[in-house]
């Protein structure tokens, strides 16, 4: 008997170590605002350049519980301070933050994008509303986005190069993959997002970087994790039609054997003028992908999907040219997977089976 009660006891502990083992650990403070990429320089107006009256945001880690945000005026006129102790995830793309700013206790709610952070609300320890609904309670002014100033661009040949847009092998968005060239079509493996800060170019969550970080010449061009190392910094310059677009040790963006077909590897060599270094920029299509969100409004066609990939339904909206939103249902019992394409559409509601997205503003 002794021994029954003593098994059940060894089994119990070893399954609340099991448990303990596998329960999800909180995210940190750093790690929740280098998920979004809100650590850095963050102005309000990316259209403008910077001067002296000119708003933005420095955003960086004390250590990995504490996050500084200086809310700066100009280069060295500095209008609050807020250290934030606490950041939780209370809903996709909104962050509830505990902080202090300027040595008051607040707790501040905040809209997310990547890249992009506003304040919607902000409330002191003693109930009083600072900010309210994303406006100032003292006036009323909208209160402002700070993003990282990206430019999302197609990059492509100059056509005496091919014309050939630069996208990762096979379209595989994930660290490791190569760079090459491919015919262009607005998917979003070829949608690159300019850091016009510090000129990281990035695909998806990762940043193009030579392969293995390497400095040399002749190395392939690969997505990276984003370390803010000087092999993920680029510079775009002008080059009589197109522009050359060089990278660390002033190597140009090249064109393996200047090779005018699909599937050539995308390296950095030395400058030499030619067609192979010679590229152009297109406005890229700005996608967006909202999880358990639905629309409604008017749709061009409806159909099943062969496979159960939020991707196929996106790709098929961006070659609809009338398609500005695509809506995907997720399979489940006897549904299969599902595929909406609106040109007009009403309003967004939560639900948890769909998958939407926007490809294309709509027409006002």
């Amino acid at each position: 008997m002794l021994g029954h009660v003593k098994s059940i006891v060894l089994a119990a502990t070893a399954a609340a170590i099991i448990v303990t083992a596998t329960s999800a650990r909180a995210a940190t403070v750093k790690e929740t605002f280098e998920k979004y990429d809100l650590l850095g320089t963050l102005p309000s107006d990316c259209a403008k350049p910077a001067d002296a009256k000119s708003p933005y945001l420095t955003d960086r880690v004390i250590d990995v519980d504490h996050v500084e945000l200086d809310k700066m005026v100009g280069p060295t006129s500095r209008e609050s301070a807020t250290i934030v102790d606490k950041a939780t995830e209370s809903k996709p793309n909104e962050l509830t933050l505990s902080a202090t700013v300027d040595d008051k206790r607040y707790e501040i709610h905040v809209q997310v994008e990547h890249g992009r952070i506003r304040t919607t609300e902000q409330t002191r320890a003693d109930g009083q509303k600072v900010i309210a609904g994303g406006h100032v309670s003292a006036g009323g002014a909208e209160t402002p986005w700070y993003g990282r100033c990206l430019q999302k661009v197609t990059v492509h040949n100059a056509p005496d190069g091919g014309g050939k847009c630069i996208q990762p092998l096979n379209g595989e968005i994930k660290a490791g993959i190569k760079l090459e060239t491919w015919d262009c079509n607005d998917t979003p493996p070829q949608i690159l997002a300019f850091d016009t800060l510090n000129g990281r170019a990035s695909v998806g969550d990762f940043c193009v970087d030579t392969e293995g970080g390497k400095s040399d010449q002749g190395g392939a061009l690969a997505l990276a994790p984003c370390n803010g190392g000087p092999t993920q910094s680029f510079k775009v310059e002008p080059a009589g039609n197109a522009v050359k677009i060089t990278g660390v040790g002033g190597f140009c963006v090249d064109v393996y054997n200047a090779y005018k077909g699909v599937g050539a590897v995308v390296q950095l060599t030395q400058c030499n003028g030619s067609g192979a270094q010679a590229w152009q920029l297109a406005p890229a299509l700005n996608l967006t992908w909202e999880e358990n969100s639905t629309r409604s409004g008017h749709y061009l066609a409806n159909f099943d999907l062969p496979g159960a990939d939020p991707r196929l339904c996106q790709t098929s909206c961006i070659y609809d040219r009338q398609c500005i939103v695509w809506a995907y249902r997720k399979p489940e019992g006897r549904n299969r997977p599902h595929c909406w394409l609106f040109d007009k559409v009403d309003s967004a509601d939560h639900d948890t089976a769909i998958v939407t997205g926007v490809v294309r503003p709509q027409a006002k």
